[in-house]
């Protein structure tokens, strides 16, 4: 019988693995533990050699970082009990632990030619299955579980007034009591059930497997783990650089490049060379404005594409030990002898979504689709991060200048062509055809050629918008319009963001809702002052009382103690990483919902909604902003 192998836990040398095809199977196996030392001392071996419990040594060659270019013997063991031993080992400075990361029972598991996220035999736990990024998977039954609180919000430890529990995205329950799960999910068949950290702690596993709510849908999760080689539990539980970094490793592993954390180097640099390298990629601050007829295109995955292309990891950078080398602009040798760590990674997961993108509409391959992005979005960031294990600043600093030159270059010959460039961000481009020589798609397919990166073209908007920021200026993260199929694209202003009062978004969603309607500049310039009479709507509605307590409610973060909101209104209650949701009450305090008697201060959310109003087209088109 075929099962999907999800999950698996270690404990005094069993290895349990959990497996989903009609239902959660488990099946037990005998396994040693496993543990990498890389030897300082050559009394190591005399050490191993009398410990009865230890199973196995074994001396393997592998590639020693920062750059992988020499071998050294690494001793692999097996063993059963406590792994105190190893800690011994290093305080006594006898060899240091290596390849040790994610965890050890990733160690195990691949000991086993275990492989979460694939189907096996169950009864001779062979995989039965390939690396196609078009896999299918099993019929998955399965529930999000989140805890609200009485306005029907997310919430908090401490305020939950009950659960509401989605059955494969379709069927909603809402229960009060926790023991009323273990009912729905006997009748539903659910096989895993993912919950909020608040229901995760209530929950106990009874035939289903329990993980915590991922970033990303179950079929993204399982998608996660055949990249990373994690658990589903793991992946649920991991950072998205985790899940990077984990797939990393799997490469290091095939190569046998050791696996420890090091200090690389940067070199010695005048200042001004260090100014022209140690800048972000290129971004613009746009005019703040409505504008008509406007083309958006964005690169395809442009950060990966730029590592892929350039062969940009930390073992590739300023390496010694290289015969085929270029220097760029900024003075970094890059070395192509070998294709990178990083790179290689990266050019699997881009071809891979890929591979996915004509099948997204489809919801199974939409979350493989996002799941992957997640991914390739944080492959550059962690390029340069301090603490990762196969990054380096030099490396980081050579995709900016290369994205900053595809900018550049895209800049230009969108001018050269009668296009109007009026905002870049990343791997973005807004253009307007003043004086176009050639149709959009043919510009596109133009700059393609010219970068060697895939430019498309994202959205058409029949209006645009570049608010003001607080500061008067715009912002190339900040904007709206309308698409050409009717639809409002809205990024980074208060009507989308999370810690803003649902007040807030739905004053500005009113507005924009009206505006909605324009499909030319005549038509959206005569909607204005409607718009901007269903915002102030929304102020008489509060100066009259007439605003449900739910609109009020402001969900933060305690991600720091200081004289904020949040941690005035937590109290004792709370602590770091605890999140909040409080109301502002007629004396100016944030009083957590729980413990809220129905007296808001009109004040405060009025100046907020003042203060929003910043954003919305009308304060553009009086040019009244001011930064008093």
């Amino acid at each position: 019988m075929e099962g999907l192998f999800l999950d698996a836990r270690y404990d005094k040398g069993v290895l349990t693995l959990y497996f989903l095809s009609n239902k959660i199977e488990e099946i037990n196996v005998k396994a040693h533990r496993i543990a990498y030392i890389e030897p300082t001392s050559i009394e190591l071996y005399n050490v191993l050699n009398k410990l009865s419990f230890i199973y196995e040594i074994m001396e393997e060659e592998w590639f020693l970082p920062p750059y992988y270019d020499f071998k050294r013997p690494i001793i692999k063991i097996k063993y059963l009990g406590s792994s105190k031993f190893i800690k011994k080992i290093e305080e006594n400075g006898l060899g240091v632990h290596v390849n040790n990361f994610p965890d050890e029972i990733n160690l195990i598991l691949r000991e086993k030619s275990l492989h979460p996220g694939y189907l096996y035999d169950m009864n001779t736990l062979e995989m039965r299955d390939s690396d196609d990024p078009l896999y299918k998977l099993p019929e998955i039954r399965y529930a999000y579980v989140t805890s609200l609180n009485k306005y029907g919000k997310e919430a908090s430890w401490y305020d939950i007034k009950y659960y509401k529990v989605s059955i494969n995205n379709k069927d909603d329950f809402v229960i009060k009591n926790i023991e009323e799960l273990y009912d729905i999910i006997k009748e539903n068949e659910i096989s895993i059930v993912m919950a909020d950290v608040n229901s995760l702690n209530e929950i106990k596993s009874q035939g289903f497997i329990l993980i915590q709510k991922p970033l990303v849908g179950i079929y993204g999760l399982i998608e996660w783990s055949r990249i990373s080689g994690l658990t589903l539990r793991q992946a649920s539980n991991s950072s998205i650089g985790k899940i990077l970094t984990s797939a990393e490793a799997l490469e290091a592993i095939k190569r046998h490049y050791e696996i420890k954390k090091v200090k690389r180097v940067e070199p010695w640099r005048k200042l001004g060379d260090m100014k022209d390298a140690d800048r972000a990629g290129a971004t613009f601050i746009p005019k703040p404005g409505v504008y008509f007829n406007v083309y958006q295109l964005d690169f395809s995955s442009l950060y990966p594409n730029i590592i892929v292309l350039n062969n940009l990891s930390a073992e590739t950078v300023n390496k010694n030990n290289c015969i085929k080398y270029e220097t760029n602009a900024i003075g970094h040798k890059v070395c192509f002898d070998k294709e990178g760590l990083v790179p290689s990674v990266l050019k699997r997961l881009i071809d891979r979504r890929e591979k996915i993108r004509p099948y997204k509409k489809d919801l199974i391959f939409k979350e493989r689709f996002d799941a992957i992005k997640w991914i390739l979005v944080t492959g550059f960031g962690y390029l340069g991060y301090r603490n990762s294990l196969f990054g380096s600043v030099s490396a980081y600093e050579s995709v900016t200048y290369i994205a900053r030159e595809i900018m550049k270059k895209s800049y230009e010959i969108s001018n050269k062509n009668g296009y109007k460039v009026i905002n870049y961000i990343i791997d973005s481009l807004f253009l307007i055809p003043e004086n176009p020589k050639i149709d959009i798609e043919e510009l596109s397919e133009t700059i393609s050629k010219e970068v060697n990166i895939k430019l498309r073209v994202e959205d058409k908007f029949l209006w645009l918008v570049f608010p003001y920021t607080e500061r008067c200026l715009g912002s190339a993260g900040r904007y709206y319009g309308l698409r050409d199929d009717g639809t409002l694209k809205i990024k980074g202003i208060n009507a989308v963001r999370k810690n803003v009062p649902d007040i807030i978004k739905y004053a500005e969603t009113n507005a924009l809702n009206v505006l909605k309607k324009a499909s030319n500049k005549e038509e959206f310039y005569n909607l204005l002052i409607k718009a901007k009479e269903s915002y102030d709507n929304v102020k008489k509605e509060l100066i009259n009382g007439d605003v449900k307590e739910d609109l009020l409610v402001i969900s933060k973060s305690i991600n720091k103690i200081g004289n904020t909101q949040q941690v005035r209104a937590s109290r004792i209650l709370y602590g770091l990483g605890d999140s909040i949701s409080y109301i502002i009450n007629s004396d100016g305090n944030p009083i957590p919902v729980e413990f809220y008697e129905g007296n808001y201060s009109k004040e405060y959310y009025l100046k907020y909604l003042e203060r929003s109003e910043i954003e919305m087209p009308w304060y553009i088109i009086n040019k009244n902003c001011n930064t008093s």
